[in-house]
C-alpha cells in the first residue's frame, strides 16, 4: 500500500529482447498495428539498437540482444475482439485464437519472431455482447453477478501479484519456491 503524496508509477513497458530490430520494428508497426514513436542508436549512422512503440495508451519497447526471446506481456485492449480481426488480417502470427476464459478474460496470443509472446485480452464483463459469445448469464441479479466478478478480478490480480497463479500455467505452484 503506498503513502498519501507518495510517488505513484504512471505506467510499466516491457522490454522485449530481439535478434533484428528491423526486422522486429517492421512485424510490430505491420502486423501488430503498433506505432514506432522512438529510435536509438548509440552513433548517428549506427544501427538502432533501442526503440520504443505504441498503440494507444499503451507501449512496448524492443532492444537488440543476442539473447533474444523469453519476454511474455499482457496487453489489456478496449475492443479485443476488433482488434483480433485488424492483426490476423495484418498477418499477425497468432498462436491461440481469441477466447472466452475461466478467469474472466477474452484474449488470444500472438509470438513475435524471436519467440516473445503478447496476449491481448479484455475483461468479459467490458466485452460488448453483440462482440462475443458471454457465457451464460442466466441466474443471479446483476448486482450479484457484478459482486462475483469484482471479487473474481480481485482475487486473479492478488494471486497473479503474488507469483502464485498465471492463467497460462497449468501448475498453482508458486514459482518462487522451486528456484
Amino acid at each position: 500500500m503506498t503513502e498519501t503524496g507518495s510517488p505513484e508509477i504512471s505506467h510499466i513497458a516491457p522490454v522485449l529482447r530481439v535478434s533484428d530490430l528491423t526486422a522486429s520494428l517492421a512485424y510490430y508497426r505491420d502486423n501488430l498495428l503498433f506505432d514506432v514513436v522512438f529510435e536509438w542508436a548509440d552513433q548517428e549512422g549506427e544501427p538502432v539498437r533501442y526503440a520504443v512503440l505504441e498503440r494507444g495508451k499503451s507501449g512496448v519497447h524492443l532492444t537488440r540482444s543476442d539473447k533474444p526471446g523469453g519476454t511474455t506481456a499482457y496487453c489489456f485492449v478496449d475492443g479485443v475482439d476488433r482488434f483480433y480481426a485488424l492483426v490476423k488480417a495484418a498477418g499477425a502470427n497468432i498462436t491461440e485464437d481469441i477466447a472466452n476464459q475461466p478467469w474472466n478474460m477474452r484474449e488470444f496470443e500472438t509470438v513475435d519472431p524471436d519467440g516473445n509472446v503478447l496476449l491481448f485480452g479484455e475483461h468479459l464483463d467490458r466485452v460488448d455482447a453483440a462482440e462475443a459469445d458471454k457465457p451464460d448469464a442466466a441466474s443471479g441479479s446483476p448486482a450479484e453477478k457484478e459482486a462475483d466478478t469484482s471479487q473474481h478480478r480481485h482475487l486473479w490480480n492478488s494471486f497473479w501479484y503474488h507469483g502464485i497463479f498465471h492463467p497460462h500455467d497449468h501448475t498453482s505452484q508458486d514459482s518462487r519456491e522451486s528456484s
